[in-house]
């Protein structure tokens, strides 16, 4: 086991690492993987991680009624806003382990007012089924896409309700780490296929544009990007295939697109067996 935790040591493997923390705690077992932790070389960043994840089991519970109470409020940006919905995040796997009546009337309250408060409905939801995860929960995949069916939930119209879609720009860097962030424990393309769809329809139908500038919770240059960053050899296909329906449409440029392409061809190229990269050169010339 030492061997295979050495592999996910660098900073970038922040939520690899996290997953086999959360499988530790839910067998009780966190005490076995920091005796393993302390004889790994370089071990600074499973160190951290440790830390950030054990230190989200001691929190005043003060702060969660008085996040909940603002975040009920949060029509417009504001620094107190952001530190609410901050720590929201961040302590939402407490929340439901020990907060989780609170959460719920807290759910009943906001949802479907609009995109935003369905969005936070859905960090809920999505942390509710990777907490329940079971190594032989058949139907965890399925729990999983249905929890991202929140971010489709109520897409029309964009300017519904406050904050509108247009509105949150101050929050796209947290609303790509929640929406990305639950993608690391798919593994089967059948689930690929079905989140990737949820998240291109959202992105499409959030998405505004003004005097030439885009704007929504993840516009399509950060969709892409997205797409760019989840690239592997399960969800492959459907990525290309929603590459190339956004060749037909004026939201991004068409050179972007056919970096992009090429990028994640190249990349899953080392993926397949040799004898399917012959199949696969051959498709990548005819894009």
């Amino acid at each position: 086991m030492e061997d295979v935790l050495s592999k996910i040591c660098d900073k970038q493997a922040f939520e690899y690492r996290k997953i086999v923390i959360e499988e530790y705690n839910r067998r009780d077992l966190v005490d076995n993987l920091i005796e393993i932790i302390r004889v790994i070389p370089n071990n600074q960043y499973w160190e951290q991680s440790l830390s950030d994840y054990l230190g989200n089991e001691s929190i005043d519970e003060s702060f969660i009624t008085s996040a909940f109470e603002k975040l009920k409020v949060s029509d417009s940006y504001s620094e107190e806003t952001m530190s609410s919905l901050r720590f929201y995040v961040d302590n939402i796997k407490y929340i439901i382990k020990h907060k989780e009546r609170e959460l719920d009337r807290f759910i009943d309250e906001i949802k479907d007012r609009n995109w935003y408060y369905n969005w936070l409905v859905f960090i809920a939801e999505v942390n509710r089924v990777i907490l329940g995860k079971d190594s032989n929960n058949k139907y965890f995949e399925s729990n999983l896409c249905d929890a991202y069916l929140w971010l489709i939930k109520d897409v029309a119209p964009p300017f519904k309700g406050k904050p509108r879609t247009c509105d949150l720009y101050n929050y796209e860097s947290i609303i790509y780490e929640t929406i990305k962030s639950p993608m690391a424990y798919i593994k089967t393309k059948e689930a690929w296929k079905k989140i990737i769809e949820i998240i291109s329809t959202m992105s499409a139908e959030t998405m505004t544009s003004l005097q030439g500038s885009t704007g929504g919770p993840l516009p399509t240059y950060k969709l892409l990007n997205l797409f760019l960053e989840i690239a592997n050899e399960h969800n492959n296909k459907v990525l290309m295939d929603i590459f190339n329906e956004k060749k037909f449409q004026a939201k991004i440029n068409i050179d972007f697109i056919l970096i992009l392409q090429i990028t994640v061809s190249n990349m899953l190229f080392f993926y397949l067996k040799p004898e399917k990269r012959m199949k696969h050169r051959n498709n990548l010339e005819k894009v």
